[in-house]
Order: C-alpha cells, then structure tokens, then sequence
C-alpha cells in the first residue's frame, strides 16, 4: 500500500489522514513472488477503500501472501514503473508498508490510527535498485482504558511488524529495468532469533503522580520534622504542638534553656498563671525544655512551702522544737560556733 506526500516519511511525526493518497496516473506497479523452487508467480492488486475518502479509486494493496503452506518463499520483487510520468504531475516518490495479512484491523479507522503510525514506509525512489532483508517483528499498541490511565494495566492491540535491514544495491536489477523505474528485492532474513516486539507503555499515571506527590510530601514532612521536631502530618492532624526549636534542640539544649531565662525571666510564671502562654504551652507550643533545666537553684521555691507554718519555740505538740530550744548544747553552723542556752 502506498504512501505519498509532498514530504519524506518521518518517525517524529505521525501519518495524518491527508498523508494517504492514491497512486499518480500511469505509476504502473506489480509484485512478484520467486520461491525457493524457482517458481514465480504475480501479486494480485486491488483497490481498498479509506474510510476518509468519500470518492476516488481508493488506496492500492498488493496480496503477496500464499494459500500453500508447504511454499516457502524465498523473495518478493516489488516494481514501481514511472516512465509515463513527468516531473510535473506528481509530488514525492510512492511509499510502500510492508504488512503482514493478519494485520488488517476491523475496521479501516483503527487500521489508519493505530496499525499504519506503528510501522515505516520505504520509499520507491525512482532509479533506485534496491536489495533488503525482510526481519519479523510484532507490535503492542495500548487501547485507551480505565485501567492504563490509573497505571493498573492495560489493553493491547497486538500485530505482526516487519522491517527492512541491509539494504544493498541490486546490480541485475540496475541492469534489467530502465532509469525510470525502481525495485526492491525483499529477502527473508537468515537469523530469525532477531525478533524485536515493540510494546507502549504509559509513563503518567493515576499512581504514578500519587506517588510523585506522596514523594514531595516525604522531603517537605522531613525537612518540616528536622526544623520543628514534629511530623507535618502530627501538625495538621492536631495531635501535638511544634517544637520552635527542632533539631538543634538536641544539640544546643542547655545554651538555649539559658537563653530563654535570661530573655524571658517571667515567662514560667505566666504559664503557671492559666492565661494565653499556658494556652500556647499545652496546645501550639512544645516548651518543656523549661522543665528540665538541671542547671537551676536546687533550693526550694517559697511556692512549695507557700502552706507551712513554722512553729515558735514552746508551741504545744512539738516537744522536738522545745527540746532543741531548751537544751545548752553547741550547734556548729558554717564554721560559726553558737551557743544555745
């Protein structure tokens, strides 16, 4: 089947509707069979229709496939003539996909959208005597579905590829057909282990961009565990205040606990006093770096002895106090020597 454009096939940029077109008047094309027993017989030719043109003789297929499966074949000649053609009635050399029979879609759109972008034209360039090898391949085309577009799986639409490789000058051909024609010999090749099957893939997905996201949301939740010492997620959930202090709260523990006494002499009173720092402290702000300060006045606050009444010597009940005031005995206090009487 024939491609034709005013521009060479090309790989970057897929085949568009307005690509195809019928072969040039007088472009006289033929294909022929040669098997290994020296047999030759010729290509039927006919005509298919596109779904995209509503008139015209249609698009051109040669049949080079054989009902006889003990038949072996060994070359397909394909001729392009173009001696009753001028420079000027005709835009570009005619274009041939090779396609295996198997390969004929349903339906003529999904052959044009699917089958023919998956595949390389060759081009019959006139007074071209071409000679290649013929290498099998297949071809896994994802149908659009739910499941591709979440990343869960996908539908394929599977078919059969070839590819031409070792392109050689055909010397008998150059001197069989005149300058006005092209040829090319295809030739099955020898090594059959290079069966290349080419398979799309789809690379964004439904689960891959969650995964991006949840990936992003990893670096950002660390970078915010390391600065506050908490998890973002703990944040938003609410289940714990943040540390202003974060990691270098390990390092630097004592110096900041310093600095925010001499900084903030009476910010423990006013957590003690129930009013916003004492809010803050229990549910937006982890300061309890105050609470374990070792390095404060061992001595006892007023306020834990605020409800203690010293007794006065003499008072009823506490014969140890009367005793210690009323026996004469030497109390050493801090290198003094008192004496009590």
């Amino acid at each position: 089947m024939q491609y034709n454009a005013s521009s060479p096939p090309s790989s970057k940029r897929p085949f568009l509707l307005y690509d195809f077109h019928p072969p040039p008047p007088g472009a006289i094309i033929n294909a022929s069979v040669l098997n290994m027993d020296g047999s030759t017989f010729s290509c039927p030719i006919s005509m298919m229709s596109a779904y995209f043109q509503e008139s015209g003789p249609g698009l051109t297929v040669v049949n080079c496939s054989h009902t006889d499966d003990q038949m072996v074949a060994q070359h397909i000649r394909l001729i392009v003539d173009y001696s009753d053609l001028t420079q000027s009635n005709y835009s570009s050399d005619i274009n041939f996909f090779t396609v295996q029979s198997s390969s004929f879609a349903d339906t003529a759109e999904m052959f044009f959208n699917t089958v023919i972008p998956s595949i390389s034209a060759f081009p019959m360039v006139k007074n071209a005597f071409i000679r290649a090898t013929t290498c099998f391949g297949g071809r896994r085309v994802i149908r659009q579905s739910w499941k591709d577009v979440l990343g869960v799986g996908a539908d394929y639409t599977e078919f059969s590829t070839y590819s031409h490789d070792n392109l050689i000058m055909d010397v008998p051909a150059m001197a069989t057909y005149p300058d006005t024609a092209s040829t090319l010999l295809l030739s099955p090749a020898v090594d059959f282990s290079n069966f290349e099957v080419q398979e799309d893939y789809r690379q964004h997905t439904t689960l891959a961009g969650l995964a991006t996201v949840g990936g992003f949301f990893t670096i950002v939740d660390g970078t915010f565990a390391i600065l506050f010492g908490i998890t973002l997620f703990s944040v938003i959930l609410g289940s714990k205040a943040i540390s202003p202090f974060g990691a270098l709260g390990l390092f630097m523990r004592q110096k900041l606990r310093r600095a925010i006494r001499d900084q903030y002499p009476a910010l423990r009173g006013q957590i003690q006093e129930g009013g916003m720092a004492t809010f803050l402290h229990d549910f937006a702000v982890d300061i309890d770096i105050l609470d374990d300060d070792p390095d404060r006045d061992p001595r006892p606050s007023s306020g834990q002895y605020a409800g203690v009444v010293p007794l006065s010597p003499g008072s009823p009940g506490s014969p140890e106090f009367k005793n210690l005031y009323d026996s004469q005995s030497i109390h050493r206090l801090d290198g003094a020597v008192l004496r009590s009487c």
